[in-house]
């Protein structure tokens, strides 16, 4: 083998063990865009992105994306068509480093259906209620929601903190977790998963749960008569039901 081989060599091993160096990033491009949007429930499609969502003003969604130069030139779309928000992330196969982000700013109050695919998403203060189906090790985090949220997830994780929603069903399948924290006393939680743990915090307070389950760990007492309740179960990991404090 060459020298001249040999050090092309070593660099590639080099750029593909520090694939978020400067060595495999390359350039990223930045844009956004604004959407007029009047309907009650908004369709995000998300595929191999970071995606944060947050409130914006009404009457319309913004969308600011930052793309590394490998996924700009691998056809990443995003646009509106009706009420489905398509955020897809688009990599080849030849790509050293190619990723992804964007930030969504919804109208106050509406209603999210997730559709998200191997990506990261984090929603923050949202007031609608969330419906999300996770795919592919997809992971969704919600800080602070209050509406209703109804969570699926294959693989990856499902995380509510400081939880203000009434009504929570979160399952995860394979080894996906589910951890849930509620500032608020809610009235149902459904929280289960068949390969990672799943563990549910209250807030502190008088309030009493009927709370059900196999092999719960740190649990309050149960209240038969309580018209709360708390259902968690994990086939193979931890369940955990506890009270802040």
């Amino acid at each position: 083998m060459s020298f001249q081989r040999i050090v092309m060599s070593a660099l590639s091993v080099v750029c593909l063990a520090a694939a978020l160096s400067a060595c495999g990033q390359g350039k990223s491009v930045a844009d956004s865009q604004s959407f007029a949007f009047s309907g009650p429930t908004l369709t995000i499609d998300a595929r191999e992105s970071t995606v944060t969502i947050d409130n914006g003003a009404p009457g319309k969604i913004g969308v600011d994306r930052t793309l590394s130069e490998d996924a700009g030139r691998n056809g990443s779309s995003m646009g509106l068509d009706g009420t489905v928000l398509k955020l897809w992330v688009e990599c080849g196969g030849g790509s050293v480093y190619c990723a992804g982000s964007h930030t969504v700013h919804v109208p106050p109050g509406v209603a999210i259906d997730l559709k998200s695919s191997g990506g990261h998403v984090r929603g923050v203060g949202l007031a609608g209620n969330i419906t999300a189906t996770l795919r592919a090790d997809g992971v969704l985090d919600l800080d602070q929601p209050s509406g209703v949220l109804a969570i699926d997830a294959e693989g990856g994780g499902i995380t509510v903190t400081g939880g203000r929603s009434p009504r929570v069903s979160a399952v995860a399948v394979a080894d996906g977790t589910v951890s849930l924290s509620f500032a608020v006393p809610p009235e149902r939680i459904e929280a289960k998963s068949t390969g990672g743990s799943a563990t549910v915090t209250l807030p502190a307070g008088p309030e009493t749960y009927r709370i059900d389950g196999q092999g719960i760990s740190g649990s309050p007492p149960s209240d038969a008569a309580s018209k709360r309740t708390v259902l968690v179960q994990s086939d193979r990991g931890e369940a955990s039901v506890r009270k802040a404090g």
